[in-house]
C-alpha cells in the first residue's frame, strides 16, 4: 500500500512544502505557526456529549469568525490545535476538492515524551515549547525564534513549575505517521463531509440524466439551425466574455489602487488599539513602531491570559494579532495588522486619505 500513498503538503505562512510522510488520502498538514493550541478538561461532561461541547467551547473561545481544529483526546482531555479556516481556505485554492482535505497540525508528527516536563520542538518554521503531565500536552506556545531563557523562565512560571535552563530542554524527534486518534474514523470522517458528498452524488446524478436526454433526443434537431444556432451564439458569447475580461481588468487595477489612496490615521489606530485594550488591563506602552499597516506594541504588564487579550484586540479594524513575551520581564510585545480595506477602515474610524 505504500506504494500508492503520496506526501503530505506542510503549509506554513510563509510557503508550501512537502512534509516528510505519505498518506493514502488526501491529507495536508497545518504548520505550528499557523495554530493556536488549548488543552480542554471536559471530565464532568458525559463521553456521549464531550465532543459536541468541545465544538461549542472551541468556537465560543475563537477569536476567528470561523474556525477549524483537530483534537487528540486522552482521557477526558483535549488536546486541540485551531486556526482560522479563512486562511487555511486561500491556501487550500489550488485543490479542485479542498473541502474533502484532511487537515492535521504539525505537533502530531513530533513523539510524545516518556517522561513530563518542558520540551522543545524544531517546527518547519520556529519553535514549539511544550509542557507535559502525565502523559498529556498541557500548554504549548510557539516563537519564530529560538526562544531565550527569559522565554524558557516565563513559560514555566506560566505553568506553575519551576524554571530550567534552556540547556536542560530536550528536543522532541519527528514520526513518519499521526498520533493514534489525530485522524477521525471513516465514519466520523464521511458524516463530516456528508453535505459534500451529497452535493458531489447528485451533480454526477444530473450529468448521467443529461447525458441520456442529450442522446436520446438529438436525431430530433436539424443540422441547419444548429449550425445557424451555433453562430449566433458564438458571437454573443465572445462579446460577453470581452466585457467580463474588461471588468475584471477594471476590477484588479481598482484593489492595486486602493491600499495606496487610502491609509489608516496615525493617531485613531493608537486610539482604536487602546479602545481594543481590556478595561481591566493595567498597562504602560512602552514602544509603538508602525511600518504601513504593521504595527509592533510593546507594553509592560502583567499579563496572564494571552488568549483573551488576543480575543479582545482581534476585529473590527485589526486583525492578525499575536502576543509574545518581550526580552524584559513583564514586557511583551504585540503584533497585529490593520485592516487597509477602506470599508474597513472607515467602519472602525481610523480611515485617514493621503
Amino acid at each position: 500500500m505504500a506504494r500508492f500513498a503520496a506526501p503530505r503538503t506542510l503549509m506554513t505562512a510563509s510557503e508550501l512544502t512537502t512534509h516528510a510522510s505519505c498518506s493514502l488520502l488526501k491529507e495536508w498538514v497545518v504548520g505550528r505557526d499557523l495554530c493556536h493550541f488549548i488543552s480542554v478538561d471536559l471530565a464532568k461532561v458525559p463521553s456521549s456529549k464531550r465532543s459536541q461541547a468541545l465544538k461549542h467551547y472551541v468556537e465560543s473561545k475563537s477569536p476567528w469568525s470561523e474556525v477549524g481544529f483537530c483534537a487528540v483526546w486522552q482521557g477526558s482531555t483535549a488536546q486541540v490545535w485551531l486556526w482560522n479556516q479563512d486562511v487555511i481556505k486561500q491556501l487550500l485554492k489550488v485543490l479542485p476538492t479542498q473541502s474533502l482535505t484532511r487537515l492535521l497540525p504539525e505537533m502530531v508528527f513530533f513523539a510524545k515524551p516518556d517522561q513530563d516536563g518542558v520540551y522543545l520542538a524544531e517546527c518547519a518554521r520556529g519553535y514549539d515549547l511544550q509542557y507535559w503531565n502525565k502523559g498529556i500536552l498541557l500548554a504549548s506556545r510557539w516563537f519564530e525564534h529560538m526562544p531565550s531563557m527569559p522565554d524558557v523562565q516565563w513559560f514555566c512560571r506560566a505553568q506553575g513549575i519551576a524554571a530550567i535552563d534552556t540547556a536542560q530542554l530536550i528536543e522532541l524527534p519527528t514520526k513518519i505517521q499521526p498520533w493514534l486518534g489525530a485522524r477521525p474514523s471513516a465514519l466520523g470522517w464521511l458524516q463530516a463531509q456528508q453535505n459534500t458528498l451529497v452535493i458531489v452524488a447528485a451533480l454526477f446524478a444530473v450529468f448521467l440524466f443529461t447525458s441520456q436526454a442529450t442522446l436520446g433526443f438529438s436525431w430530433m434537431l436539424h443540422a441547419k439551425q444548429l449550425e445557424a444556432k451555433s453562430q449566433q451564439l458564438q458571437g454573443v458569447v465572445m462579446d460577453v466574455q470581452s466585457l467580463r475580461g474588461e471588468a475584471r481588468r477594471q476590477r484588479r487595477d481598482i484593489e492595486q489602487l486602493l491600499p495606496r489612496l487610502y491609509q489608516p490615521d496615525p493617531i485613531a489606530a493608537q486610539q482604536l488599539f487602546m479602545e481594543k485594550m481590556p478595561p481591566e488591563l493595567e498597562y504602560e506602552v512602552i514602544l509603538w513602531e508602525r511600518q504601513g499597516n504593521r504595527v509592533e506594541v510593546v507594553i509592560r504588564a502583567e499579563l496572564t491570559e494571552v488568549f483573551a487579550l488576543v480575543t479582545a484586540l482581534s476585529g473590527q479594524g485589526i486583525e492578525n494579532v499575536n502576543v509574545e513575551p518581550w526580552r524584559r520581564a513583564d514586557h511583551h510585545r504585540i503584533l497585529f495588522q490593520l485592516n487597509t480595506h477602506p470599508q474597513a477602515l472607515l467602519n472602525a474610524g481610523v480611515l485617514g486619505a493621503q
